[in-house]
Formats: C-alpha cells, sequence, structure tokens
C-alpha cells in the first residue's frame, strides 16, 4: 500500500467516523485532526512529486 493509499484510507475512515451521528464531540475534534494531519500529509507528497516532475520536464527538454 502506498503512502497516498494510506492517507486516502485515513481520509475515508475519519469522514465515515464523522458522518456517525453518535461520534462524541471529543471524538469528533481528534477525528478531525487526525484527518488535518493526513490531508496536510497527501498534499505534501503530492506538492514534492510536482516539483521532482517539473524539474524532470526541464532536463529533458531544456530551452
Amino acid at each position: 500500500m502506498s503512502f497516498e493509499d494510506r492517507g486516502r484510507a485515513a481520509i475515508r475512515a475519519s469522514s465515515r467516523y464523522l458522518a456517525d451521528p453518535s461520534t462524541s464531540l471529543k471524538d469528533a475534534h481528534a477525528a478531525i485532526k487526525l484527518l488535518q494531519l493526513a490531508l496536510s500529509d497527501v498534499i505534501m507528497v503530492a506538492e514534492d512529486r510536482k516539483r521532482r516532475l517539473a524539474r524532470q520536464e526541464a532536463t529533458s527538454h531544456p530551452a
């Protein structure tokens, strides 16, 4: 399972947990914090991948 897959799974699980009406406010806050961390990690990986691809394109297609 890739890093992105784990992040997506965490996001899906948190979303389902938050949608459950029996989730306490304290647990909802904790789930939101975990969701924020998972989203931040996924964004960080995506931005890094985008920078690496841009570098590869720049070296393979010099101006």
